[in-house]
């Protein structure tokens, strides 16, 4: 079922070139190594501004980039949730995030 849903998503006239703009707040955790728990309570304090609209919550990658500072492997990470080459799925939020160099190996 999942590799329908892709393969459906890889005919889509202009897909490949699609990039997101925003991270989930889980997808934000990952990459800088929190606890899911602990992103949303940086959104609601405003140290990540809440890029989401309505209720629902997103991260603008920016921000994630510039709390990584000189982290060349969250980069890459960070590059491949946003260009779609990894996917990273929804945890306890009070569970630690997975290893970085996991979701990198992944890549390849």
């Amino acid at each position: 079922m999942a590799t329908k849903r892709a393969a459906n998503r890889a005919e889509r006239p202009g897909s490949a070139q699609r990039r997101r703009t925003t991270l989930l707040p889980h997808e934000a955790a990952h990459v800088l190594q929190l606890s899911v728990r602990n992103v949303r309570n940086l959104i609601r304090r405003g140290d990540l501004s809440d890029a989401g609209v309505d209720r629902f919550r997103r991260v603008a990658p920016d921000e994630v980039a510039q709390r990584l500072g000189g982290q060349p492997l969250a980069h890459q990470v960070l590059a491949a949730i946003l260009d779609g080459r990894i996917h990273i799925g929804r945890v306890d939020p009070d569970a630690a995030p997975s290893s970085l160099l996991e979701s990198w190996k992944s890549l390849w």
